[in-house]
């Protein structure tokens, strides 16, 4: 049996029409896994085609959304029971990752660059790298003016922050998995010239596949962190191997240039590029008008970005502290996973403090809760003060070059390995660490460059 994936339908009728003509023939059942909507003149067409013709449709997350499990009275009962099974028992994170998961294996949407024009292809694992490798498009853009270009990361937020805030690509899928079958299918349709992937991703099927078709492969910003070192010397032979299929491995500095080269890498083929978080800084980017009306209404305020499990807590006792000398304080927290937005919002309530959510503003509330994905650096411009997490718990810190762009006071914990080269620029650019005692430091906002919890040690701010 030969099944066409459709991957998710969003289309009007002529096109679809199209997309089925080319194929005719070609296979004996058409599956779909996603969302089905109905653009143009006659949007119900394309839903009534699909439920003549496709076998299985299973609702996606859109809104407009025609066809889902609502409808399954077509479905056989098998299909059904499956369907409504998944939907009840797995995580909404889980079921995306199984509507997302034929792109994964190779199977990208049929009308994915469907006459196989040669590309430039960027991987950017999550949102820090796909923000970042938005540096890069403006001049691909200029230099390869004939290429087109397709951006694929990893995780459901960065496909998320890629749809909604990259918009100078031709097309954003998932990558493929290490699996030489979804590899190939996937360069097939892809068909890149050249591979640019986004800090330091190691995959071997991947790799050998691309130096087996001549395909170039560069390390962009890649970096070795102080938890990553141990475990690949362990494994130093058999990395070099793999890292001998890059074309170029671009670091951001000479540590990360010496740390690669101790693991195998060929020197040759080694370059320091620096930094492109320092290149890809967008303070343009805005928030819609009632959001951005509500946050500048609230003054002070301090926005928690990027906090990981461990932190909300001492965030918040923090919080507490500071609002008995300043209690028209008000607090943004932005867990850095949106799987994390209803156990943060309990946290928050059982704190006693009042929340609410950014899908559900209210006014009045002492703690907002950013619960979307992509808006968070635009926030900045409003915060009085900004602490930026995975700092307080060793999970190597996040970046602080954000709200720094803001001119905004920046605080940060001790656990920043990821981001050493930052992280000494900003304390050498204004004092030594500042060491707060057990009582929280916090002053006179107007005069303080930072808030500051006595676990909360480093603070900078300009």
């Amino acid at each position: 049996m030969r099944y066409l994936i459709l991957s998710d339908i969003h289309a009007n009728w002529e096109a679809l029409q199209t997309v089925l003509d080319r194929a005719k023939g070609k296979y004996d059942e058409i599956l779909c896994c996603g969302d089905l909507i109905g653009y143009g003149a006659n949007p119900n067409e394309v839903c009534e085609w699909c439920r003549a013709n496709v076998k299985v449709i299973i609702r996606g997350n859109h809104d407009k959304a025609s066809v889902g499990l609502e409808d399954l009275e077509w479905f056989n009962p098998v299909a059904k029971a499956a369907a409504l099974w998944t939907q009840q028992t797995l995580t909404p994170e889980n079921i995306e990752y199984i509507r997302n998961l034929p792109q994964r294996l190779g199977y990208l949407p049929l009308s994915f660059n469907f006459d196989g024009d040669e590309s430039i292809w960027i991987h950017a694992v999550s949102v820090g790298e796909v923000l970042t490798a938005r540096a890069l498009l403006p001049q691909l853009r200029e230099r390869y003016p004939r290429l087109r270009i397709f951006l694929s990361t990893t995780t459901i937020t960065g496909n998320q922050v890629a749809r909604t805030n990259v918009h100078d690509v031709d097309g954003v899928f998932y990558f493929p998995l290490d699996l030489p079958g979804a590899i190939r299918r996937t360069l097939d349709r892809v068909n890149p010239d050249l591979v640019l992937i986004a800090e330091t991703e190691i995959w071997p099927n991947f790799l050998r596949e691309c130096r087996r078709r001549g395909i170039r492969v560069v390390m962009v910003n890649g970096r070795i962190s102080d938890r990553s070192l141990p475990r690949y010397r362990v494994v130093r032979r058999w990395l070099k191997r793999v890292l001998d299929d890059y074309t170029l491995l671009g670091m951001q500095t000479e540590a990360d240039r010496e740390r690669i080269e101790s693991i195998g890498a060929d020197g040759r083929k080694v370059e320091v590029f620096g930094n492109l978080k320092y290149d890809a800084l967008d303070v343009q980017h805005t928030l819609p008008p009632d959001v951005s009306a509500m946050l500048s209404s609230l003054h002070p305020l301090w926005i928690a970005a990027s906090t990981m499990p461990g932190e909300d807590e001492l965030i918040l006792e923090a919080f507490a502290e500071v609002r008995k000398r300043h209690p028209d304080l008000t607090l943004l927290i932005a867990p850095r996973h949106p799987d994390r937005f209803d156990a943060v919002e309990r946290t928050i309530r059982d704190r006693g403090f009042s929340c609410t959510r950014r899908t559900r503003l209210e006014r009045g509330a002492e703690v907002l809760l950013l619960d979307s994905v992509g808006e968070l650096a635009s926030t900045f411009r409003h915060a009085s003060v900004v602490f930026v997490g995975g700092s307080l718990v060793p999970r190597g810190g996040h970046n602080i070059l954000e709200p720094a762009a803001f001119s905004k006071p920046v605080v940060f914990g001790p656990h920043m390995e990821n981001f050493r080269e930052i992280r000494d620029l900003f304390i050498g650019a204004d004092a030594p660490p500042l060491q707060f005692r057990r009582h929280l430091a916090c002053g006179d906002l107007n005069r303080l460059p930072c808030l500051c919890h006595r676990k909360l040690p480093f603070c900078t701010g300009r």
